[in-house]
C-alpha cells in the first residue's frame, strides 16, 4: 500500500513535493526487503524452509540474475562484470534459495563500492560450483570478519554508520548455503575490496525428470523489490 500511493503521488504532485514522495518510495521498498529479510529468517530459524532442487543451466540462471542489477550499477557509474568460466553448468539447485543468495552478495557489494567494479566469476571443480562476488569497495577491518554473518551486525554502526542496512542479508545467506549443502568464505581489507565466495554442490537430477530448465521459484514482483531495497 506505501509503495503504490507514492506510485499515485508521484503523478499527482508538483515537482516540489517530488523528493518528498520519491523518499516515502523508497522508505516503502526498504522497509518491504527488511520485513521480506526477517520473515526469511525466521522461517530458516524455525528449519520450516523448504528446497524444491530442480535442474538448471547455472550460467544461464545466474546470468539473468546479474543483469538485474545493471541499473543499480550503471547510476553509481560501477562496471559490472559476469565471467563464467564455462558456457554453461548443468546444476540440480534451488532456484529462490540461490536467486536469494546471488541479490544478497551483489545488493552489499554494490552498495559498498563506489568506484571501480562488481565481478561476479562461476567455475566449476569436481562435483561443486564456484561462486564468487569481488568489489573494490571500502572493505573490512580483519576484526570485523568473523562477525559478518551474525544476525544485525554491520561493519560500521552506531555513529559511525556510513551505509543503511538491518545487517540480516548476511546472515539469511549463510543460512541459505547451510541449506543447500554448501559452504561461504570471505576475503576482505579496508579500502582495497572484498571477495565472498560460494562452494555448491551441483547436485544430481531427480529420477524421472526429463532434464528441462525450471524457472525461478521466486515471483519476479519479489526479485525486484529485493533489488529496489538493496
Amino acid at each position: 500500500a506505501v509503495i503504490g500511493f507514492a506510485e499515485i503521488l508521484r503523478e499527482e504532485v508538483g515537482e516540489e513535493q517530488q523528493d518528498l514522495v520519491a523518499s516515502i518510495e523508497s522508505g516503502g521498498h526498504r522497509l518491504l526487503a527488511t520485513l521480506n529479510s526477517v520473515l526469511d529468517l525466521a522461517r530458516l530459524d524455525a528449519a520450516q524452509e523448504t528446497l524444491r532442487p530442480a535442474p538448471m543451466d547455472l550460467v544461464a540462471h545466474i546470468g539473468s540474475g546479474v543483469r538485474l542489477f545493471d541499473g543499480l550499477a550503471a547510476k553509481k557509474g560501477l562496471q559490472l562484470v559476469f565471467a563464467p568460466a564455462v558456457p554453461a553448468l548443468p546444476a540440480v539447485l534451488d532456484a529462490g534459495a540461490l536467486d536469494r543468495v546471488l541479490i544478497n552478495l551483489l545488493g552489499n557489494a554494490i552498495k559498498f563500492t563506489d568506484v571501480g567494479s562488481v565481478t561476479v566469476a562461476l567455475r566449476t571443480h569436481g562435483t561443486s560450483a564456484w561462486l564468487s562476488v569481488t568489489d573494490t569497495g571500502i572493505g573490512m577491518e580483519p576484526e570485523f570478519l568473523p562477525n559478518l554473518f551474525d544476525e544485525f551486525r554491520q561493519a560500521s554502526e552506531g555513529e559511525a554508520r556510513s551505509h543503511e542496512g538491518t545487517g540480516l542479508g548476511m546472515s539469511i545467506t549463510r543460512a541459505l548455503v547451510d541449506l543447500m549443502g554448501g559452504t561461504i568464505t570471505v576475503e576482505s581489507a579496508p579500502g582495497t575490496g572484498t571477495t565472498i565466495e560460494v562452494r555448491l554442490p551441483l547436485g544430481t537430477e531427480p529420477d524421472g525428470e526429463d532434464g528441462g530448465h525450471e524457472e525461478p521459484a521466486e515471483p519476479a514482483a519479489r526479485l525486484e523489490a529485493e533489488v529496489a531495497g538493496t
